[in-house]
């Protein structure tokens, strides 16, 4: 019997292009493989590993998106409240939060953390509104909110942003989720919504106070490290347009923001990428779209992710999810919401093998 010996670097380079369902299973193969990938150091090849997560408030149930269009149902954990936010996604965890309307709009929240990967799953906190926002908030709920990975001190974590009476700006708070503290309260002199999208290591939201202004930075940048804002230029051609609507994502690691205009039965979509971080001349266009009444669901549209072949991109419009041909220039909808006030999402995340009670 010959017995071959295939070094230990060439299994390490074939087991990390595996779907990650079958890398969990090869756990079980040998202590070799078992000991191979729970090695910290073993990483996934990352072509191809991008998925969008959806939640459905009437199952109750997430779902995901892969770059193959299938659309698969997460097995998960049974959630009572039907009310339910994504914070952010970060090197494959979701973080998200749940809360209770029984007497409040937001009279408790609560932090979870998954990975929808492998399904690991963790309860991290839970706030009553008043410890979140104190006795002076104009809003009972967060208006923004994001989740970074802050190397120095090997911690997550969440930013939550809301209006207070006390103060005429938003604030924003920051927590750790290693300590389940508060690190820092900021005053912010911008207006920011919804989820922020990871970029460099850092959180970028679209200042709402600048989308009309003809010089203003739309862009701002939060640092992980040093828990302070920014801004960060905007591409020198995005100005005018009727109404226009910004929107930032992510592709092949690059920061990159979509921008929607309408204009009498036309309507226009282009799409920016910064392919050097924090360099204002390195804004190319990567794509634009014109059109009429087709292009009304594109309405908001963001970017999520490149097929595995790179051929087209996926795009979440208003009410469907979308594939622009980057050859042919072609859009066409592959999923359409039932009942899009029913879903939250999509959000952007990438196959990881990070449990998520790692911290």
């Amino acid at each position: 019997m010959v017995h071959v010996h295939i070094p230990e670097e060439i299994i390490v380079e074939i087991l990390s292009r595996l779907p990650v369902k079958s890398i969990l299973k090869f756990k079980l193969v040998c202590k070799l493989w078992n000991s191979l990938l729970s090695d910290p150091r073993f990483s996934l090849a990352t072509k191809g590993r991008e998925h969008a997560i959806f939640w459905c408030s009437g199952k109750r149930c997430f779902s995901s998106l892969d770059h193959q269009y299938a659309i698969r149902e997460i097995p998960r954990q049974c959630w009572d409240q039907r009310h339910l936010d994504f914070l952010g996604s970060c090197n494959g965890l979701v973080l998200f939060s749940t809360y209770d309307t029984s007497y409040d709009c937001y009279s408790c929240c609560y932090f979870y953390l998954l990975n929808p990967s492998t399904r690991s799953f963790r309860g991290l906190i839970s706030f009553s509104s008043r410890m979140l926002y104190g006795e002076n908030r104009i809003t009972d709920y967060p208006v923004a909110y994001g989740f970074c990975f802050d190397k120095l001190s090997d911690d997550y974590k969440a930013i939550m942003v809301y209006y207070s009476l006390s103060f005429p700006s938003q604030r924003a708070l920051v927590f750790s989720l290693k300590r389940g503290t508060t690190l820092r309260e900021v005053s912010l002199p911008y207006r920011l919504r919804g989820t922020g999208v990871l970029a460099n290591g850092n959180l970028h939201w679209i200042d709402e106070n600048n989308q009309e202004i003809i010089d203003g930075d739309l862009i701002v940048c939060f640092d992980e490290a040093t828990n302070r804002f920014s801004k960060l230029p905007p591409p020198a051609v995005v100005r005018g347009g009727n109404e226009p609507i910004y929107r930032l994502g992510v592709l092949d690691g690059c920061l990159c923001m979509s921008r929607y205009t309408a204009g009498g039965y036309t309507f226009k979509c282009e799409l920016f990428v910064m392919r050097e971080y924090g360099v204002k001349e390195s804004w190319a266009t990567l794509c634009a779209i014109s059109g009429g009444a087709n292009l009304r669901s594109v309405r908001g549209w963001e970017p999520l992710f490149f097929t595995k072949s790179g051929e087209e991109l996926l795009i979440s419009g208003s009410y469907s999810i979308l594939a622009y041909n980057v050859q042919t220039k072609s859009l066409k909808e592959i999923h359409t919401y039932s009942g899009r006030a029913s879903f939250v999402g999509p959000l952007r995340y990438v196959e990881s093998l990070i449990p998520a009670g790692k911290f």
